[in-house]
This record gives structure tokens, sequence and C-alpha cells, in this order.
């Protein structure tokens, strides 16, 4: 990964020097203005390169394209086109394995000689790293991109005196300057007074910039705010404000009040999403999906198929709505497979550059490539199913050792796989290759002694003999322990400071669960987890962290709501990327010796049981 030094102001024909060995980057015009396209042109080695360019507009709107170079000699031609409402673009490379720039270059708009309305807003909510993508950042960088984008909002409110969006972030932002407590108590106090005098004022971008702050805040008239911007959604970001707000309402009711009204806001609003933008498009997934879960829940997998089709609709590069509607029609008992086929065609062609781009738009190199692992992942097992309904076992069994290689191979798999796949193989006759993955879905989580009554009735089922059926058990028995995964050291941080590694805690059980405060199902097992945790509060020999790389500021707020007894950490070491953790939940529980003896990636009903159980057995070998 190749990072360049910030664009600086933008005088004459811009030169950016940046680390791309002696290359240099030129942009012309150097004040474009709105609506004006812009010539970005590089000399560097680049093999398919794809620009990434997100447009931000003065009505709070954003729109995203990708844009492929043209080779012109021995350079490289950008050309970037904007609206009459762009004020701030920000593009970056993607070349195959390679990202340049990996937050983003920004690009500032103009009409004469002035900055285009919100230009310094945007600027600084890019020096935050709020946009394009929201990335987490440790307590002593933030301090410094918080007074570089408090420079920004200053400049928006030298252009444009008293603009609201710039005032209100910058309120925002100064908050986290304060170190002491009663001086952060007193600030917040005075701040809901302000926010409430920015809302009288009475113009709607006023009501969103009091919103955003009163939302982060938690002040008493968010609702109030919300109510009033929702009833005037005539601006892209005041849209967002009154349909993502009644998404947080209804996710958090049941199935049926919920669908109820996320269609309430879907007909309210039906006039202003007919011909939306990337901004709204994100809200309308959102929408779209938890209709589609809770129709699922409901038992309507018809309604929840149609949910599905208006993903396609709005987002047609991302694989997922094709895969997951394949799985649908085959639980459904389809007779026609010309769909199911149909639709994982489509879903295999959209594993490629553009696609992740256009899905994936200014994603962290990591957080794309465990993304686009696990939709692989996905692809491959409901292939799987196809081929095994279809009489094709063959296929069937390449397609699971596919999904098993896109998880990182056998030792990270889910140990559902390798259940899965073995059952394959045992049908094929292939019994050795069946009975080696059978010992790796123990090892990567599965019960030991329920998959090996499991695999002896399947064995027997299959007319071995008992003492040939007993050899085969053998035989899983010693695969599992030649197959233990040594645990890497970590390093995490806890909330009050203290730093923790694995070496620490050397001749302990370690149960480790990762998991985020935006992880529905991370959030629903906490109480089993509390549960486990208080059945060995005194027992020393057993020690619970909560792994996370949410910001702490968030997780410090969940906490005071949401009681968690593991202890919390925040991952300080690349924890995530050692144990290979592409999704939350994952549980690993470590042994006393350091390995690791279970992995478990997601949420299962009674997960405190299924962990309880684990650890006894470590307990009672120890």
């Amino acid at each position: 990964m190749i990072k360049s030094r910030r664009m600086h102001k933008m005088l004459l024909p811009v030169i950016i020097a940046v680390m791309m060995g002696c290359t240099s980057i030129q942009m012309s015009p150097d004040k474009p203005q709105a609506g004006e396209s812009i010539k970005i042109t590089m000399k560097e080695e680049l093999k398919d390169p794809l620009v990434e360019v997100v447009f931000l507009k003065d009505n709070l709107d954003f729109d995203f394209d990708v844009v492929t170079p043209r080779k012109e000699k021995d350079r490289w031609v950008i050309t970037i086109n904007s609206d009459t409402l762009t004020s701030y673009v920000i593009w970056r490379i993607v070349d195959q394995d390679a990202i340049y720039f990996p937050g983003g270059e920004g690009v500032i708009f103009y009409k004469g000689d002035k900055p285009q309305h919100l230009a310094y807003y945007y600027c600084g909510l890019h020096k935050e790293k709020a946009i394009p993508y929201a990335l987490d950042v440790d307590e002593k960088e933030q301090k410094k991109i918080i007074n570089a984008a408090i420079k920004c909002y200053d400049k928006e409110l030298k252009f444009y005196p008293g603009e609201p969006m710039a005032f209100g972030r910058k309120k925002i932002v100064e908050y986290f300057k304060l170190n002491d407590e009663r001086e952060k108590a007193k600030y917040l106090y005075d701040l809901e007074k302000t926010t409430d005098s920015l809302f009288e004022s009475g113009d709607l971008l006023s009501a969103v910039s009091a919103f955003n702050i009163a939302y982060f805040f938690s002040f008493s008239k968010t609702y109030d705010y919300f109510k009033y911007i929702s009833e005037r959604p005539y601006f892209p970001g005041a849209l967002d404000v009154a349909m993502s707000y009644l998404y947080q309402y209804a996710r958090n009711l049941n199935a049926k009040d919920g669908i109820k009204w996320l269609e309430v806001g879907l007909n309210k609003y039906a006039d202003f999403i007919q011909e939306p933008s990337s901004r709204i498009k994100n809200v309308l997934r959102n929408y779209y999906y938890s209709l589609y879960y809770g129709y699922m829940v409901l038992g309507d997998t018809l309604t929840a198929i149609k949910y599905l089709g208006q993903v396609r609709q709005i987002f047609p590069m991302d694989p997922d709505p094709y895969i997951v509607e394949a799985s649908l029609r085959m639980d459904m008992g389809a007779l026609n497979y010309r769909v199911v086929d149909s639709l994982l065609a489509s879903a295999e062609k959209l594993f490629n550059p553009i696609s992740y781009s256009y899905t994936y738009p200014f994603y962290p190199p990591e957080e794309r490539a465990k993304s686009i692992k696990r939709k692989k992942a996905n692809l491959y097992r409901v292939e799987a199913r196809y081929f095994t309904n279809i009489g094709d076992s063959e296929k069937a069994i390449t397609a699971m050792a596919n999904a098993i290689e896109a998880q990182g191979g056998d030792l990270y798999a889910d140990f559902g796989d390798h259940e899965t796949i073995g059952d394959f193989l045992l049908n094929a006759g292939k019994v050795e290759d069946a009975v080696k993955h059978y010992a790796l879905a123990i090892v990567t989580g599965a019960e030991e002694e329920n998959l090996k009554n499991d695999v002896t009735t399947k064995l027997l089922n299959k007319n071995i003999p008992k003492d040939s059926v007993n050899v085969l058990i053998k035989t899983i028995e010693e695969t599992v322990k030649k197959n233990l995964i040594p645990a890497e050291d970590f390093e995490v941080r806890t909330l009050d400071g203290k730093r923790i590694t694995l070496k620490d805690l050397r001749g302990k059980i370690v149960v480790l669960n990762f998991w985020a405060t935006w992880c529905g199902p991370c959030r629903r097992e906490i109480p089993e987890l509390n549960n486990l945790v208080e059945s060995y509060k005194d027992n020393n020999d057993v020690v619970f962290i909560g792994i996370t790389n949410d910001q702490e500021e968030r997780v410090s707020n969940f906490l005071a709501n949401n009681p968690f007894n593991y202890t919390i950490a925040f991952d300080i070491g690349n924890t995530y990327t050692k144990y290979n953790v592409t999704a939350v939940p994952t549980h690993v529980i470590i042994d006393k010796s350091g390995y690791i003896s279970s992995r478990i990636v997601g949420s299962l009903p009674g997960m405190d049981k299924i962990l309880k159980e684990k650890i006894d057995k470590l307990l009672k070998s120890s």
C-alpha cells in the first residue's frame, strides 16, 4: 500500500509530490468550478487501474462513480466530471491489490474565487476521517485530525458566516479536545441550549445540523428535531435524517411492527425516492434488507424475495442478493433450477474489480478483502447445495472446498462447512477424506463427542464394519491432536488503559469474543455471555476478553446501558488479522497450553451452554 502526502492549496497547475517512486501528479484546472471537469495525470507503472470517486454536494447529497483512466504515452490520465452541485470530490486509485491514497485525495470546487458552499465542511469531515469511509483512529491521532478539521470548519464559516453544518460539526469535535470531566459536562449543558437556538433559527439546514448534534450526544429534544425534519424532507440531507432515524426506531421493534413502520416510511417518502442518489440508495438498502429479514421471520418468503429484488435494482453490482435469493428458492423446493442457476451465474460475474469498487467504495484494503472472502464463501456454499440438488456430487465437493479455501483454509473455515464436505465425501465413497474433514470440524469448533457419535452412525449406515468404524473414529481423534493451532500472541488495551497480552495469560483458559456495538447478533448474545462469565466467577483459571475495533466513545456509551461482563478491550496489535476474524461475532477458546481449542464464527442459540461445555471439557483434561 502506498500513501500520499495530503493535498495542499491548489495554486497554479497543482503538482502533488507523492510516495510513488519519483512520480508526480498534476491536476488542472487549479480552481475547478462547480460543474467543471478536472484532469489528473500521473506517471506510474500501473496494471489495470480504476479510480473511485465520491462527489459531495451543496445540498448534503453525494454520488459515487468508478472512472477508468486512459493511457496517453507514458502517463495515465484521469478525467472526473462534476455537476453544478458538486462542492468537494474525493478520489483514490485501486490497481488490483494495490490502493493508492487509501483515504482518498480531496478536491475543493469553486464558484468564481469563492469555494462552493459546504466545500470546506466536507474538507473537515475528510480530515476527521469521517468520510468517505468512517475510520477509527487512536487517541493521539484524533487530536491532530480534530485540529486540522477545525481549521476547515473555520474556513467554511469565514466564507459562509453562520453556516450551520460547519458550525454544528465544529461544536461536536471541540468536545473531544476537553479532558476535564467537569469541563465536558458544562460544555454539553451549554451546547444543548445552543443546539436548541440553532434549531429555532427556522431554516431546514439548521434543523438538520441541530439534529446531528442532538443525535450524537443523545440530547433530550432529538426526537422533536427529527419529527420536524420528517415532515420536510425537501433535500437529500433532510430525507436521510428522516428515513434513517425511522429505520433505527423500526429495527428495535419486533418483526411485524418493524415491517409496518419501514413500509410506512417507504410510502411516506415515495415521491422523494423515485430516482435516488447514492446517499439515499444506502438508506434504501438498509430498509429493503430489514424488510427482507422481517418477512423471513414471519415466514413470508415470497415477499422477502421481492425486497431482495429491490436491493438488486439499486445495487446491481452487489452479488449478495443474487446469492441469497438462489438459496431461498432452493429452500422453497424450487422445481425449475434454471432460475437458481441464472442467479448464481449472475453472482459469479460480479466478483470482479469494477464490482468491488461499486460495492465496497473507499473501504480500507483489509476490510474490502474480508468482505469479498465472506461473499465468495457464501456463493460457494449455495453452489454446493445447488450441485447436490441436481445430482452433481463432484462439483458439490469442489464448491465446498472452494468455500473452505475462501475463509483462509482448513484451520479457519466454519466447522459446519467441514461437516458438510465430510458428508459429501462420505456419500461419494471417499471415506478417508471425509474422516479428515470431520476431524477438522472438531478442530474449528464442533462439539467433539456429539460429532463423533453422529459420524459413527453415518459410517454404520454405510454398512462399514463396526471394527473399521472404531478405527476411523480413532483416526479422527489423532487428526484433531495433530491439527491443534498454536494461538498467536496478541495485545489489547482495556477501557481503563491496561494492556493485556496472551503471554500474560499463559496457563489459563482464554475465551475471546470478537464483537462490535453495531452488530445485532453480538448484542443479542451478551446476556447469555454474561451468564457464562457468572458461572466461572470463582474460577481464576478462566479469563473472558471481548475484543472490539469499535470507537472507544461508542463502546463506553453502549456499555453504560448494556452491561457486558467480559473484560472489554480494544485491538491494538492486529489481533483480528492474526486470528483471521472476518465476521463478528467470532468466539475463540485457547487452552492452557496456548493452543486454539475451539473457534465459532457467528452467534448460535444457547451460546453460553455451547461455550461452557467446551470450557468444562478443557478444565477436566488439564
